[in-house]
C-alpha cells in the first residue's frame, strides 16, 4: 500500500494501525499475538503469586511487562537500526547501550 505522499506503508490485517517500516509492523503484530495470549500462559506459584510464564521456555515473571520484552528475545525482528555502523536491533534499549559504544 502507498501513502497520500507515495511512500510505502505497512498495514495490520489485524487493526488501523500502519508504519511504513517493515520492521514495525512485525513487531506490531507480535503484540496483537501477545494480548490473544497465544505467547505466554498465566499459572499461580506454590505461593499463590500469578506469574505470566512464557510458551517458548521456562521463562516465568509476576510482571506482564517483562514478559512481553522477553518474548521479543524468540522473534527474529530487528527493527532498531544504528545510526553509526547500520546494525541491526531488537528493542530500544539495546539501541541506546549499543549507542554508547560509539561513543568510547
Amino acid at each position: 500500500m502507498y501513502s497520500e505522499n507515495g511512500c510505502k506503508t505497512f498495514c495490520c490485517s489485524r487493526c488501523t494501525y500502519s508504519t511504513p517500516d517493515t520492521g514495525h509492523i512485525q513487531v506490531h503484530l507480535a503484540v496483537h499475538d501477545f494480548k490473544e495470549g497465544t505467547m505466554f500462559s498465566v499459572k499461580h506459584n506454590d505461593f499463590g503469586i500469578k506469574l505470566f510464564c512464557c510458551l517458548k521456555c521456562t521463562y516465568a515473571t509476576p510482571h506482564k511487562g517483562d514478559l512481553k520484552v522477553h518474548i521479543m528475545t524468540h522473534i527474529n525482528i530487528r527493527p532498531y537500526v544504528c545510526s553509526v555502523c547500520q546494525n541491526l536491533l531488537k528493542s530500544k534499549d539495546i539501541s541506546k547501550k549499543h549507542s554508547r559504544l560509539h561513543l568510547e
